[in-house]
C-alpha cells in the first residue's frame, strides 16, 4: 500500500495497483512496475541469516557489559561515509557485522575444504579502525581458463584472510552489480601476512562476459577485525590473448 505524504502528491512511496512509487534525490516522483522481492533462499543466504540472528541474540542475551563496552570503544575508531557524511557505527552494529562475517567465512571454508578460522570468542579488537587493503586491482588470470584476478596489499598491521566471491555472468555492457548477491557462485580465500600482497582468482568464467567480484578481509586470529567490502567489475579474459 502506498503512503501519500502530502495531498498534492509532492511525495509518495509504496505501491498502488501494481505500480511502485518513490522520490528521486531531485524530488521527482518516479513510478515503475511492482516486482516480487528476490529471495533465492539459497543455502549461503540461509547461512548468513542464521549467523545474523545468532549475533543479535548473543549481543542482547549473553555478552557481559564489559565486553559490550569494549566493542563500543572500538566502534568509535571506525568511520563510515554515508549520504550525510562520515559517522561512527555503534558497538552493537560492529559486533554483529564482524561475528556474522566470521560465521559466513566458516560456512564457505567448510564448503571449499579450507583451513577453518579460529573460533569467534566475542572479544573486541584492540587495534583501531578497519582492516585495509591497498593497491586493489583487477587483472587477467593464469593461462588455465577464462576469468580474472583481484589482488591487493595487506596494510593492516596483522595477518589477515582475504576472501573473495564473484557473481554470475552478465553481458559485457553491464556496469552495475546485481542487487541480491548472496549465492556466492564462486568463493576463494588466501592468507596474507602484514605488508604482503595476495590475490584470489577465478578461471571458470565465460570469456568476454562481465562479472562482479567482491573481496573483504578478516583477521586471521582473535580479536577479529574486518575491512569494508570492495566490489569490482571485470571482463573475463584468457591470459595471453
Amino acid at each position: 500500500m502506498a503512503k501519500i505524504i502530502s495531498p498534492v502528491w509532492s511525495q509518495i512511496r509504496g505501491s498502488i495497483a501494481g505500480t511502485t512509487y518513490f522520490n528521486s534525490p531531485s524530488g521527482a516522483i518516479i513510478g515503475r512496475a511492482r516486482v516480487r522481492p528476490v529471495n533465492p533462499n539459497s543455502t549461503p543466504q540461509n547461512a548468513i541469516r542464521s549467523a545474523f540472528q545468532t549475533a543479535i541474540s548473543t549481543w542482547g542475551n549473553i555478552l557481559s557489559p564489559e565486553i559490550r563496552h569494549g566493542w563500543d570503544a572500538w566502534a568509535r575508531t571506525v568511520f563510515y561515509t554515508g549520504p550525510y557524511g562520515t559517522y561512527n557505527p555503534s558497538g552493537r552494529q560492529m559486533y554483529i557485522a564482524v561475528k556474522t562475517f566470521h560465521a559466513y567465512c566458516q560456512f564457505w571454508i567448510g564448503v571449499t575444504g579450507g583451513t577453518p578460522l579460529p573460533p569467534f570468542d566475542n572479544v573486541a579488537p584492540t587495534r583501531p579502525g578497519l582492516l585495509s587493503l591497498d593497491n586493489l586491482n583487477v587483472s587477467t588470470p593464469p593461462p588455465t581458463g577464462a576469468g580474472f584476478i583481484i589482488g591487493g596489499t595487506n596494510r593492516s598491521g596483522e595477518t589477515v584472510n582475504l576472501f573473495g566471491w564473484r557473481s554470475g555472468a552478465f553481458p559485457a555492457a553491464r556496469n552495475y552489480p546485481p542487487q541480491i548477491w548472496l549465492q556466492a557462485l564462486s568463493w576463494q580465500d588466501a592468507t596474507l601476512q602484514n605488508n604482503t600482497s595476495g590475490q584470489v582468482s577465478w578461471t571458470d568464467c565465460v570469456e568476454d562476459y562481465a562479472y562482479f567480484g567482491a573481496v573483504r578481509l578478516i583477521s586471521a586470529q582473535s580479536p577479529f577485525r574486518i575491512s569494508q567490502k570492495w566490489v569490482l567489475r571485470a571482463i573475463a579474459e584468457s591470459a595471453g590473448e
